[in-house]
C-alpha cells in the first residue's frame, strides 16, 4: 500500500506520477520479487513486463512536469497575493464580484473585502436614487417626498432580496432586481475592443524611453494621465491665465 498510495506530503504533487515513480522504484532496487509481494498483498493482478517497460518511460517523461507543478503550486498563493493583492482592495472589483449571481458573497471569507464591495454598491444604489429623485422634481412636494421614500425602502430591500435569494445562480436572476442589474451591467461589462488598451500602451512607449527607462512607475502614470487628457488640461491651464491675466 506504501508503494501505491500517496502521503499526506505529496499533496502539492501529481498523485499518480508520483506512485508510478514509487512502483518503478523498488522494481529498480529491490526486483521484481518485490513488486509480486506488493500485488499479492493487494490482490491484483501482478505487471506484465509491458506495463512495467511502460511505466518506465512514463515516471521518466512526467517526473519533471510533476517537479514544475509542485513549484509552480508551491509559488502560487505568494506570487498571486504580491501581483494582486491590492486589486482585492478595489471596491469596485469587489462589487463586480458579488454582483455576479454565480458568486454573490461566496467567493471570499474576508469581511473587509465583502463590506467594501457592498457598501461601494450601496452608494451606487444611494446615487441612482438622487438621480431618479432629481427627475421627479417636477412633481408636487407631497407627491415627491412620499415617491423618495418609497425608493429608497425599494433600493435598499433590492440588494437584501438579492443576497438572500434562493433561486438558481444564473444571470437570468438579474432580471427579477433591475437596479442591481443596471450596476451589474455597469461594472461587469468590459471594453468591445482592445483600440483603448493599445492606444495607452503606445503612449507609454514614447514615454518610457531607453533614456528614461529609471522613470518611476507614479511618475509615468502621471504624465499618461497628463498626456491622454490633455484636452482638459489646457483648457484648465488656458482659464488659470486668463483669470491672471484679468
Amino acid at each position: 500500500q506504501a508503494a501505491v498510495s500517496p502521503t499526506q506530503s505529496d499533496t502539492l504533487e501529481l498523485p499518480v506520477p508520483r506512485c508510478v515513480e514509487r512502483i518503478v522504484r523498488i522494481h529498480r532496487e529491490q526486483g521484481e520479487q518485490a513488486i509480486r509481494n506488493v500485488c499479492t498483498a493487494l490482490k491484483i493482478k501482478m505487471f506484465n513486463p509491458a506495463e512495467i517497460g511502460f511505466l518506465v518511460e512514463y515516471a521518466a517523461v512526467m517526473k519533471p512536469v510533476a517537479m514544475v507543478l509542485n513549484i509552480l503550486q508551491g509559488e502560487s498563493s505568494q506570487g498571486i497575493q504580491k501581483r494582486f493583492g491590492d486589486v482585492m482592495k478595489e471596491p469596485e472589483l469587489n462589487a463586480a464580484a458579488i454582483l455576479l449571481p454565480r458568486f454573490r458573497t461566496s467567493w471570499t471569507t474576508e469581511e473587509n473585502i465583502l463590506n467594501a464591495g457592498l457598501d461601494y454598491i450601496r452608494n451606487h444604489l444611494n446615487t441612482d436614487l438622487d438621480d431618479v429623485t432629481s427627475a421627479n422634481s417636477g412633481l408636487s412636494d407631497e407627491d415627491d417626498f412620499f415617491a423618495s421614500m418609497e425608493l429608497g425602502k425599494s433600493q435598499v430591500g433590492e440588494l437584501e432580496r438579492y443576497l438572500s435569494c434562493l433561486s438558481p445562480a444564473g444571470m437570468d436572476l438579474l432580471h427579477t432586481f433591475p437596479r442591481i442589474k443596471k450596476l451589474s451591467l455597469k461594472v461587469n461589462t468590459g471594453l468591445p475592443a482592445s483600440a483603448a488598451c493599445e492606444r495607452l500602451f503606445s503612449h507609454a512607449g514614447l514615454l518610457f524611453t531607453a533614456k528614461r527607462s529609471q522613470l518611476h512607475s507614479k511618475n509615468l502614470e502621471s504624465q499618461l494621465l497628463l498626456k491622454l487628457n490633455s484636452d482638459i488640461t489646457e483648457r484648465f491651464f488656458g482659464e488659470i491665465v486668463c483669470f491672471c491675466m484679468f
